[in-house]
């Protein structure tokens, strides 16, 4: 749920929680189940402006460098672990109105 704030008539800003849930990983063909059905639940706000016929959003979601190194249940063929990574990034959305053309 993302809650926003209009600040002007043509900026936004909102900040609000991302769900998501990561169904599987492959490697060769075989799935990791280790990664399978993980849930996570982070933070996430940005700006966003609008304009008669698109707008044009910038998100940040503040997350702490992270990467681990955890081993397999079942290593598939010589492969024994796996490298999970977790960090910050941006995501530049822009959107165009095609019904505000009609």
């Amino acid at each position: 749920m993302i809650l926003g704030f209009k600040a002007s008539e043509a900026l936004n800003i909102y900040a609000g929680n991302k769900i998501y849930r990561r169904s599987s990983e492959e490697f060769n063909g075989s799935e990791i189940l280790e990664t399978k059905n993980q849930s996570k639940n982070k933070f996430l706000f940005g700006l966003g402006l609008s304009f008669p016929h698109f707008s044009i959003t910038m998100q940040y979601e503040p997350a702490p460098s992270e990467t681990t190194v955890p081993y397999l249940d079942n290593p598939i063929g010589n492969k024994t672990q796996y490298i999970n990574t977790e960090g910050s990034f941006w995501v530049l959305g822009i959107t165009l109105d095609l019904f505000s053309f009609f």
